[in-house]
């Protein structure tokens, strides 16, 4: 299968270029022309391009493809604004998929996000099919323009301008991460780090060698039509095995404590509030994070497991994955 992939550049879609390529199928990846493509070296075609280009010069680019991968997304960007995220999130996928369509591809695959389902509050968890059912704040611009981005695809699946599949990762990790990972990295390098509750919940983080299997198995499956997939999670993680394991890869050893999460939980209100009034931190949501520590992951992944396949037994292991993770970071950035 020829596959056209943005978002080839990124994190996620850079995982999903190589795990396409190791599958056999051939990767059409666009990029802009100040992009840094080294990981895309041996394992994808590139072509120059804009997503918000014209459509037609987009459709033309994907000629010859029989599916499309998106991937792209603004995720964060400080002090970007509601417009910034709509116009990159919700306008762009769906001129992706619109020019997917003219050009033939018969297939197409959104990577969209845990953040679609709102507050982590659901008692029983958020199955796919609950992804409207939480309200969104005004704030959240991220979650906001990304269950608008998925609404914008599944209406065009409906009016069978493209075959959809969606798949909504947790937070993500890896090689080439430039948001959670080097938060991590800096936690690891306290004397002290605290973990509320003790850090032993499982958590919605999600290796993203991992979510590029469950997108490959997705995209071959004719089963996955029409279907979305949370990919949230990787077995047995919790944030004590985050920190612990991260930390023994960049040959750190801090101690672990157990702090209340009552506390905690005041402090990351109190935090949100400061957060509304400060442009630069448009978007934050320390209650939704502090409520995703304190209890098990809600996201579950058990369709993905049915249809795909995506088992503990055919991913990779957290220990092995943060290793990867910790020995790409020390290429960068020593111990």
């Amino acid at each position: 299968m020829r596959v056209f992939l943005t978002g080839g550049t990124g994190l996620v879609g850079s995982h999903a270029a190589a795990a396409l390529a190791a599958a056999g199928h051939e990767v059409v990846a666009l990029a802009r022309p100040e992009s840094d493509t080294r990981a895309l070296a041996g394992v994808a075609r590139l072509v120059v391009g804009d997503l918000l280009g014209p459509p037609e010069r987009l459709s033309g680019l994907m000629a010859g493809c029989d599916a499309i991968v998106h991937s792209a997304a603004l995720v964060y960007r400080r002090g970007a604004s509601w417009a910034e995220y709509e116009r990159l999130n919700v306008t762009a996928a769906e001129q992706v998929l619109r020019a997917a369509g003219a050009a033939g591809a018969r297939r197409a695959l959104l990577v969209s996000s845990i953040a679609v389902y709102g507050p982590a509050a659901a008692a029983s968890g958020y199955v796919e099919e609950s992804w409207l059912s939480g309200p969104l704040a005004g704030r959240w611009l991220y979650a906001r323009s990304k269950r608008g981005g998925e609404e914008a695809a599944w209406r065009l699946h409906e009016a069978g301008v493209v075959r959809l599949t969606t798949v909504r990762p947790g937070v993500v990790y890896g090689e080439r991460d430039r948001l959670f990972t080097p938060m991590l990295a800096r936690v690891t390098g306290w004397p002290v780090v605290p973990l509320p509750g003790g850090g032993r919940t499982s958590v919605a983080v999600v290796y993203a060698g991992n979510v590029a299997r469950g997108l490959v198995w997705a995209l071959e499956r004719e089963s996955a039509v029409g279907e979305a997939f949370n990919l949230s999670a990787d077995a047995g993680l919790c944030p004590a095995m985050l920190v612990e394991l991260l930390a023994r890869g960049l040959g750190r050893t801090p101690r672990l404590l157990a702090v209340p999460g009552v506390p905690l939980t005041w402090l990351a209100a109190l935090g949100d509030v400061v957060a509304r009034v400060m442009p630069v931190a448009a978007g934050a949501d320390l209650q939704r994070s502090m409520r995703l520590m304190l209890r098990d992951n809600p996201y579950p992944d058990g369709k993905a497991g049915r249809l795909l396949g995506w088992t503990a037994g055919a991913l990779v292991p957290a220990s092995e994955a943060l290793e990867r993770t910790a020995r790409w970071w020390r290429s960068r950035h020593g111990s």
